[in-house]
């Protein structure tokens, strides 16, 4: 196992993690997570960054979707870690960083996401996420 996957290992056991949107619309899921850091008050004061808390937003891609074909199950260490800025015409606030199945949530299928923790970005409400979350669907192929 290489550095960098026992780092992002190290990483996503220190996450402490959060359902807060979990609803299926127009017969597809839509899943919204609020995460954080499990860290010691000295380690948010050295790592600044790990101080605020992000959400993940995902929408599920069914067979019916041409997205579908594009989807893998990726079964390495990184749950399904994906970067574009895009999927099609499919955004995410930051850009797609997630594409696959969840390994950690028992939701069915393959899902599309994003989330919110990156390094210059603003802060965003709960809402916000929603809102882009469920936005996602505008941009299927059709």
């Amino acid at each position: 196992m290489n550095l960098r996957r026992i780092n992002q290992k190290k990483m996503n056991d220190q996450i402490k993690r959060g359902v807060v949107y979990n609803k299926v619309v127009n017969g597809r899921r839509f899943v919204v997570t609020r995460n954080g850091f499990d860290v010691s008050p000295e380690e948010r004061k050295f790592y600044k960054n790990l101080a605020r808390d992000w959400y993940c937003g995902y929408m599920q891609i069914l067979p019916s979707d041409k997205e579908y074909a594009l989807l893998r199950d990726d079964e390495d260490d990184l749950n399904g870690f994906y970067e574009s800025d895009h999927i099609g015409d499919i955004y995410g606030i930051g850009g797609i960083t997630f594409m696959g199945k969840f390994k950690i949530w028992p939701y069915e299928g393959y899902y599309l996401g994003f989330d919110t923790a990156h390094y210059f970005s603003r802060d965003v409400t709960e809402k916000e996420v929603i809102k882009a979350t469920l936005d996602m669907e505008k941009g299927l192929e059709k």
